[in-house]
């Protein structure tokens, strides 16, 4: 399913997620559209949960693509995995994504960062 098209009704879900899914949006219309498409199948007072990589600083360098390397801990049990694409053409940090949710009526609830990586949690409002 697309996230910019969910198809489920209104006020549906207690809980949504994007998982290193936005930097894969190209366009901020399209992720723009994902938080107006969350914010609409959230329950009032729903979470959407956001772990994304902080493009907010582009680096200087002549690599065409960036590479994230994620070491995670589920229960006693680690978990590595990798996500990488082509640098955007603009910055994508945390201050945009707390853009686009307060024009879609979400708020911060809170943020945890670590290294280049960042996990947003939002409330409907």
């Amino acid at each position: 399913m697309d996230a910019r098209d969910l198809r489920f009704l209104d006020e549906s879900f207690p809980t949504a997620t994007a998982f290193f899914a936005l930097m894969y949006l190209k366009e901020r219309a399209d992720q723009i559209k994902v938080f107006q498409e969350a914010a609409r199948v959230l329950k009032p007072g729903g979470k959407f949960h956001i772990w994304e990589v902080d493009l907010g600083n582009l680096s200087e360098t002549d690599k065409e693509f960036y590479i994230v390397h994620l070491r995670y801990k589920i229960g006693k049990e680690y978990i590595e995995t990798g996500y990488g694409m082509r640098w955007p053409k603009e910055p994508r940090g945390l201050g945009d994504y707390l853009e686009m949710a307060e024009k879609v009526g979400l708020e911060e609830e809170s943020i945890l960062r670590v290294e280049n990586t960042f996990h947003l949690c939002l409330k409907k409002v």
